[in-house]
């Protein structure tokens, strides 16, 4: 599965939907990340724009998840910068 990220809840979707499959609780989930509840809570809800970046990369691995990043290149109208 690949997921174009933009935007916090974004992941946050992507966590919830692999927390159902493997039929996790929020705490169970956290317990086997090693993060907090109220955290993974957080990071499920997408509401905070702000969360520790390592904390969400180790969910992310004990979920499989292998994050890419792509840096584009060139004078595509659609870059930010």
């Amino acid at each position: 599965m690949q997921v174009n990220v933009k935007k916090v809840s974004d992941i946050s979707k992507l966590v919830r939907e692999l927390r159902h499959q493997k039929g996790l609780s929020q705490e169970k989930a956290s317990a086997l990340a090693g993060v907090g509840r109220r955290f993974f809570s957080e990071l499920e809800r997408g509401e905070k724009e702000s969360l520790d970046l390592g904390k969400v990369l180790q969910v992310l691995r004990k979920f499989g998840v292998k994050l890419t990043l792509e840096a584009r290149t060139g004078k595509d109208p659609h870059d930010e910068l």
